[in-house]
């Protein structure tokens, strides 16, 4: 049997979440994204650094850590998705679906990144996922929760001696 400690994939799923192979893919997406704002900036404005520095920083922060991230370091994994929300889901939505639709001036450049966000922030969402089902189960078994959230190791219960 499998235990939390020595999983490579999370318990009850077929993959691992935060494999290279998914996370890499995340950092094409968001390098992809952050050439297409360029494409926006007659319909964006001023927004467009903000949307391209966010894009950026979400595949740099896809890229760090192993792959057994999400039961090492979910604080990593929290800080990515909070990110991708901050700086790319929902500035994306706003600048280019929201306000063009507004202004009766759709883009599809829009709507492709859009679609890229949303790509990218479900694949974080389940590494997400995968790093809260293990702090729980860990949590169950007796782990302090936050020392699990940092990635700091268990404590050591002291023996203490008492002199008689």
């Amino acid at each position: 049997m499998q235990t939390i400690k020595s999983a490579r994939i999370p318990l009850a799923w077929s993959r691992n979440p935060s494999s290279l192979r998914l996370r890499s893919r995340v950092a094409a997406l968001g390098a992809v994204s952050s050439v297409s704002v360029l494409f926006l900036i007659p319909v964006i404005g001023d927004v467009a650094p903000f949307l391209i520095s966010g894009f950026l920083l979400t595949s740099i922060l896809s890229l760090i850590g192993a792959s057994s991230r999400w039961r090492t370091s979910p604080w990593l994994v929290l800080t990515n998705l909070v990110v991708s929300l901050a700086f790319v889901l929902i500035p994306v939505f706003v600048f280019a679906i929201v306000r063009p639709a507004l202004e009766n001036d759709p883009s599809v450049i829009g709507y492709a990144l859009s679609l890229l966000a949303a790509i990218m922030t479900g694949y974080i969402g389940d590494e997400w996922l995968a790093s809260m089902q293990t702090l729980k189960r860990l949590s169950e078994h007796g782990r302090k929760m936050h020392r699990t959230f940092f990635g700091l190791s268990p404590l050591k219960k002291r023996a203490r001696e008492y002199s008689t």
